[in-house]
């Protein structure tokens, strides 16, 4: 796939390999229900969270990917992590994101008090609450 048809970087199996160890089972970050997300160093030393989609593929599949793709590069926000770039090769396909350190980003949007207390708004907030 061309990277210029794509507002992402276009990533080879070879990039992805290498940086996620040939998808080592010990760089897992998590599984749902499309694939494993695994963490990985890109060669310029960004470290990554590379999701490897285990949907069938087929010649409609990849239009959709594509079109999911695009949607997904034009949406920021701050609750939101970067999608980064992609990989299309074989029957492979991957989504490249910024890695949220420190834990999932459900634990960063939904987290635990702990975690909320460390928040210095939440922490604002309940002192206020409290007195």
């Amino acid at each position: 796939m061309p990277t210029s048809i794509l507002s992402v970087k276009t990533f080879s199996l070879s990039e992805i390999e290498k940086a996620t160890d040939k998808f080592n089972t010990k760089r897992v970050l998590g599984e749902g229900g499309f694939g494993r997300v695994y963490s990985g160093t890109l060669e310029d030393g960004a470290v990554v969270a590379v999701k490897l989609l285990t949907r069938d593929n087929n010649q409609n599949g990849d239009r959709e990917f594509i079109a999911e793709v695009e949607m997904l590069s034009r949406l920021h926000h701050r609750n939101l992590v970067k999608l980064i770039g992609i990989c299309i090769e074989g029957r492979r396909r991957c989504l490249v994101y910024e890695l949220v350190p420190n834990g999932s980003v459900e634990s960063h949007l939904h987290g635990n008090i702990l975690y909320q207390l460390r928040s210095r708004r939440h922490f604002i907030s309940l002192c206020y609450l409290q007195n």
